[in-house]
């Protein structure tokens, strides 16, 4: 009976190989100057109420270096996804910022491809369908995955980047 308890004791307080769950927390930066603001589906937002401002994903205003166009197609490519840099997540109960690894659009999609920056970063990747436009915002819908070790979470959310 002693050996089960220590044996049982060993597993329950030694690390595991077990992928463990990836949580995504909501957060709120009401202070921040974003552009992008992403929240759950189910969420309302009121603008006149700082309190209901409760994001997955949030990007800060974009800066544009009018004075050092992009030279190369890859930095023009790169520099039509300026508004989703740099992004913020609450990931694990840490908040992240995240770099662009890899963007694309196609057919109103699109992929965006981020990295945490740290020694263990998280890959999180941002699929998005484009909405309603209005005069300085554009709408999205659509659902960011976060990976690390094996373990995955994703969030569906709704939202819009602008003015």
């Amino acid at each position: 009976m002693k050996i089960r308890i220590i044996a049982a004791a060993a597993f329950l307080f030694a690390g595991n190989s077990f992928a463990s769950d990836i949580v995504i927390s909501d957060f709120n930066w009401y202070q921040n100057d974003g552009y992008c603001h992403f929240h759950r589906p189910d969420r309302t937002f009121n603008f006149d109420d700082p309190k209901t401002w409760r994001y997955v994903f949030m990007s800060n205003l974009p800066f544009a270096d009018f004075d050092n166009p992009p030279a190369t197609a890859e930095e023009l490519a790169k520099a039509k996804f300026n508004s989703f840099e740099p992004a913020f997540m609450m990931i694990d109960h840490g908040f992240h910022e995240m770099a662009i690894k890899t963007a694309s659009e196609a057919d109103g999609k699109l992929k965006i491809v981020y990295t945490t920056y740290g020694d263990k970063p998280y890959e999180v990747v941002l699929e998005a369908e484009k909405g309603e436009k209005g005069y300085e915002s554009q709408a999205f819908a659509g659902t960011i995955t976060v990976r690390r070790d094996g373990a995955s979470a994703s969030v569906s959310f709704k939202g819009d980047c602008g003015v």
